[in-house]
């Protein structure tokens, strides 16, 4: 059967029947309709017929990795946008393979055994930015759409950000932090401002996670990401 166009699809892309029955079992709600792939080639397969809303990955797939399959997503056009979350069932899973799950794309990373309310709350928190995102970018016909600044070029309709003509891939927080610094621009932003306002659930927002997002925007930026300047002690401004 196939999901109602009005219901909120989620793909989950895990090999293991109990982690996928688990990760089935917190995300379900009348509202969403959830599909089950053992790997990220029947996942891959099935976007020719649907794009999910929202991707839970393995980082441990029978195929290709999972932080490739999540790279896959951030490059195509298509899913570029979607909520994807990240999961390790690594026994020495640590800072250093959340940090890898982050920089491949991933809007968030758990290892598992994890809470389930904290992962229900931070899955709910992005699905509801992606709405809201969404539904802004409907509405904002008189807002400015567009910043230039170089060769820097921001694009609030299509969410897509180009630096020196070349499309550089964010996910959906990073963009988010990109336009309110340039929203803000030669203002000093502390780091709890910046967690107000972008970060949708503040309880799995701390300044370690600001300033790890930071850097991997900064990476992606190229000569650019300079144009972010910590201010020592207190936060970051966008020159």
């Amino acid at each position: 059967m196939r999901p109602s166009k009005k219901k909120y699809l989620i793909a989950i892309v895990e090999p293991e029947r109990k982690t996928a029955a688990l990760l089935k079992n917190i995300l379900s709600s009348e509202r969403r309709y959830i599909a089950v792939y053992e790997s990220a080639g029947r996942f891959i397969e099935s976007l020719k017929f649907r794009i999910p809303q929202a991707l839970i990955t393995d980082t441990e797939l029978p195929d290709i990795g999972g932080k490739d399959l999540v790279m896959v997503m951030r490059n195509n056009p298509k899913t570029a946008k979607i909520v994807i979350i990240a999961v390790s069932s690594k026994k020495q899973s640590g800072p250093l393979e959340a940090a890898e799950g982050l920089d491949s794309g991933a809007d968030e990373y758990f290892s598992i055994p994890f809470d389930r309310d904290v992962f229900s709350l931070r899955f709910d928190s992005l699905a509801g930015r992606q709405a809201r995102m969404n539904a802004s970018d409907d509405r904002s016909e008189d807002e400015c759409r567009r910043w230039v600044l170089d060769n820097l070029e921001i694009d609030i309709h299509s969410r897509t950000v180009f630096v020196d003509g070349k499309e550089i891939k964010l996910t959906a927080l990073e963009f988010d932090i990109l336009v309110f610094f340039a929203r803000n621009k030669n203002r000093v932003v502390t780091r709890k401002h910046l967690i107000d306002a972008v970060w949708i659930n503040r309880m799995n927002a701390n300044l370690r996670a600001v300033d790890k997002r930071i850097e991997i925007l900064r990476a992606k930026l190229g000569r650019f990401g300079s144009r972010i300047e910590t201010v020592f002690g207190i936060g970051y401004v966008f020159r």
